[in-house]
């Protein structure tokens, strides 16, 4: 699955096509991290965003849980009112 990642004044062609519809971790892992040190903060920040919206209603609560483990520092405590801690 291709991805065009628009970055003001550069444009960049994302080709995840995997070889086979069976891949193995190992190398599975090896290309995702491949593919990701070239990208920019907002590149990164688009790549996580653009599947985030076809993410149903029902799950971006644990989808967004996810997001936050991957966070190289801990979260803030939670905020009353913030949709983000719901």
């Amino acid at each position: 699955m291709g991805s065009l990642l628009d970055t003001p004044g550069k444009e960049k062609e994302i080709n995840m096509k995997p070889t086979s519809s069976k891949m193995a971790l190992e190398p599975y892992l090896e290309a995702v991290k491949g593919h990701s040190e070239r990208f920019s903060q907002e590149e990164l920040t688009t790549a996580i965003i653009e599947p985030a919206q076809d993410v149903p209603m029902g799950a971006r609560g644990e989808s967004l849980g996810k997001i936050r483990a991957l966070a190289p520092h801990s979260p803030s405590p939670k905020r009353e009112g913030d949709p983000c801690w719901s």
